[in-house]
């Protein structure tokens, strides 16, 4: 908190609540305001006045509101989290306008200009001032803002892409609590109820690719969440996301399968040893599966290009070939075709083999007639996880 004493003289308290005043004697003014944040309500700040002298000062409900006492609370520890990460960068070291109860809607809260705003209770909601981690998720929209492919140069700073910043916006608060759900508490009659969970609803790209950038984030905050789980350790998972943040991916809404591509390639460059991704990394196996969870390989940019063949003459090769273009042909580890016959329930596969540029080219064999043929297309990357499956979602069980 600040301590402005009759001078005008501004002290604050450390992170255990202490300060060493110069004097004790007359009164001072009390401020529910910090070094990185300022909450009022209605631009006002929450203050009292009392003996210098006191030497158990605290802010309840006679002084307060549970909102500006949360989410004072809530501010300081997301900025200590994100100054763990990045001691040395000191953009955000400024007490951050914090807006608590706002009266002008329901049912939500936001980042913008440089501040975090809360909505009142009401529409059926708890004010959301009232659950820490949604001040975990805004803040993440500051740092995003002010630290996401920062430039020391000219001070640019900032991410594009709604889905990504969203998505990590989520990652930032759940990297803190260590816990999948997300503004538990939400609705007012139902205390388990959440924004977002993470341990039980699974979003795949590019199936739950909805263009909705809440809904869009989850792909890529799941894939997240999942590395977490398979590496076994927080700060290990928090490594490799932070390093996205100097020279990392984005672009405009409707590229993730090219931004989500490579943040998984980002986050296996990160946990390289040696200088060379193709040979492995310590931990790729339990990074690429976490991404592959959620529809997120190596190729999962890839656009493959086929024709529909409806019906062929009865024994003779039938021929099936593709148009495959990648970001990252490297990671290929063969284009197949997938097939099954009547009422099978086994793919068999065949390869398609590149005839020239980005054409490729298989044959399913020969069939006596009226056999009933179901195929799909898909490449395989280095690690055998599929992607651009082409009827789309085609390989998923019905």
């Amino acid at each position: 908190m600040c301590i402005r004493d009759s001078n005008n003289t501004n002290y604050y308290t450390d992170s255990t609540g202490d300060v060493i005043l110069p004097s004790s004697s007359g009164n001072a003014i009390y401020y529910l305001e910090g070094l990185y944040t300022q909450v009022q309500t209605n631009s006002v700040v929450p203050s009292f006045s009392t003996s210098l002298s006191n030497s158990n000062v605290i802010f309840d409900n006679t002084n307060s509101s549970v909102s500006e006492r949360t989410a004072f609370f809530a501010v300081n520890n997301i900025h200590k989290h994100f100054k763990n990460q990045f001691p040395n960068f000191t953009a955000l070291d400024y007490p951050m306008e914090t807006n608590v109860d706002i009266t002008t809607s329901t049912c939500n809260a936001f980042y913008g200009g440089g501040t975090i705003n809360f909505y009142d209770e009401g529409g059926g909601c708890n004010a959301s001032a009232k659950i820490p981690d949604v001040a975990y998720h805004e803040y993440g929209h500051a740092i995003n803002d002010y630290r996401y492919n920062y430039d020391p140069v000219t001070g640019n700073a900032g991410m594009w892409n709604g889905g990504l910043n969203e998505g990590t916006a989520d990652i930032w608060a759940l990297s803190l609590t260590q816990y999948p759900v997300l503004g538990e508490g939400w609705l007012l009659n139902d205390p388990n109820s959440n924004l977002r969970e993470y341990d039980s609803i699974l979003k795949v790209y590019p199936q739950d690719l909805v263009g909705e950038v809440h809904a869009d984030g989850e792909i890529i905050c799941g894939a997240f969440w999942d590395t977490y789980l398979n590496l076994g350790n927080m700060q290990q998972a928090i490594d490799l996301f932070v390093d996205l943040y100097d020279n990392g991916p984005d672009g405009p809404n409707g590229t993730e399968g090219i931004i989500y591509t490579d943040v998984l390639l980002e986050f296996l460059y990160s946990d390289d040893n040696d200088g060379n991704i193709f040979n492995g990394t310590p931990n790729d196996i339990a990074i690429v599966d976490a991404f592959a969870k959620h529809g997120i390989t190596l190729l999962s940019n890839a656009v493959l290009t086929h024709n529909e063949i409806h019906s062929t003459s009865q024994s003779v090769a039938i021929d099936i070939d593709a148009n495959i273009t990648m970001s990252y042909p490297w990671a290929l580890n063969n284009a197949y075709c997938y097939y099954k016959l009547n009422n099978n329930i086994t793919w068999d596969s065949i390869p398609l083999t590149l005839i020239s540029n980005s054409d490729y080219s298989g044959q399913i064999p020969s069939q006596s007639n009226g056999t009933v043929i179901s195929y799909y297309l898909a490449v395989v990357d280095m690690y055998s996880k599929k992607s651009a499956v082409t009827p789309f979602s085609a390989h998923l069980s019905k």
